[in-house]
């Protein structure tokens, strides 16, 4: 494999990343253009259907469920027997969490084709799940992975678990347990990974949007291609916060120890970030990290940076959206004490999410990494492609 061919992937994915991001920007301002020029056409027929549908469509893409919500149904006021206004109200309602009405409205629709009655089916079990006291959604995925002329089997899988907790804010118990595993020689004996966080989402106003935050316990159970067990125990807190339709703050603190061949450390780690989703289809997420893990006479120190792009898109008749996404992320690690060393760590990737159903999806991704060290026989520069197929649940 060509040496350049790390540098050439690393700008090709900083360039997708603008590519990614630039989309959402230019067709959120296209789609506000849009909306005012049908308001304006409003003022002069009010009572136009046509126009109240338009405008609740392009309120739904700019994710202004609220406007979708009160054009629709003064829609439905002049005609209850609007079909395609009641399903798109119904959208709209489950979109601003408002199960029950959504519900209401999506047993009323009658589909006038088959893939209408497909996509109103997938609805209707996306709203009978969210309206469940206790909810399980997650996927599993398998596949492999290319690295350094090595190819070897992945497997990752995701469950979470959710019970309504009651009250008008919509606070829920989330209970998460995610499974990665690396393989060597075709058999799944590399590396392993397993953690389960558990901790209960609340709503710090008097909505179900805005600010939230979710105390938790994590545990996670690692295994290295040496044969070396972690056992990492760890207590913290994330945040949420919903500010406008577009921009959205979170973080995640924790603090516990990990216990490593009968040596215990403490490890720290605080993480923050923002995400701005100009369209419903489009996301840009950049976020900063500091990680530490000390003990007597050793001390490592992690700072990171990370920024995401992800560009959802209909491709002919596939039955779901799928979705194109690139990342740059830089990691500084320095550590002390009886070995010390400096390292920075650059990648940058890109991928693709193909739906061949509503559940089952194929990914596809390359990633350049490259490692700088002053410790000898460290560097590296390697160009990691990966594939997996799996299904959500």
């Amino acid at each position: 494999m060509p040496a350049s061919l790390p540098r050439a992937l690393r700008s090709l994915c900083l360039i997708a990343v603008l590519a990614l991001s630039a989309p959402g920007a230019a067709q959120a301002a296209g789609l506000e253009a849009q909306r005012d020029a049908v308001f304006r056409q409003m003022l002069v027929a009010p009572d136009d259907r046509g126009l109240m549908r338009d405008y609740a469509r392009l309120s739904v893409l700019l994710r202004d469920y609220e406007a979708a919500v009160s054009t629709l149904e003064r829609a439905l006021q002049l005609d209850p027997t609007d079909g395609t206004a009641r399903y798109e109200l119904a959208i709209a309602y489950q979109a601003l969490g408002a199960t029950e009405m959504a519900a209401y409205h999506f047993a009323r629709v009658t589909p006038t084709d088959s893939a209408t009655a497909d996509e109103l089916a997938a609805y209707q079990r996306e709203n009978t799940t969210a309206r469940s006291p206790s909810r399980f959604s997650g996927q599993v995925a398998a596949g492999a992975i290319h690295r350094a002329g090595t190819t070897r089997p992945i497997v990752r899988a995701r469950l979470v678990w959710q019970q309504d907790l009651g009250g008008s804010n919509r606070d829920y118990w989330q209970t998460d347990l995610s499974l990665a595993i690396l393989g060597r020689n075709g058999a799944l004996s590399d590396r392993q990974s397993l953690a389960l966080r558990s901790g209960p989402w609340l709503t710090l106003g008097d909505s179900a949007y805005g600010a939230r935050l979710r105390p938790y316990v994590e545990a996670r159970l690692e295994r290295d291609s040496a044969g070396t067990n972690r056992r990492i125990g760890f207590v913290g807190v994330q945040y949420d916060n919903t500010h406008t339709r577009e921009l959205s703050s979170f973080a995640d603190l924790r603090a516990g120890r990990v216990l490593r061949s009968g040596a215990a450390r403490n490890v720290a780690r605080a993480l923050a970030g923002l995400s701005y989703r100009p369209t419903r289809d489009s996301l840009l997420r950049a976020a900063v990290r500091v990680e530490r893990e000390w003990s007597t006479g050793s001390h490592i120190l992690t700072r990171g940076a990370r920024l995401d792009a992800v560009h959802q898109f209909s491709v002919g008749e596939m039955p779901r959206k799928w979705a194109a996404s690139a990342h740059i992320q830089a990691d500084w690690l320095r550590e002390t004490g009886a070995d010390p060393r400096n390292e920075r760590l650059q990648a940058a990737g890109i991928g693709l999410r193909a739906y061949a159903t509503r559940e089952v999806f194929v990914d596809l991704g390359a990633r350049a990494e490259r490692r700088h060290s002053d410790v000898a026989g460290r560097d590296q520069r390697n160009t990691v492609f990966t594939v997996q197929i799996g299904r959500e649940f």
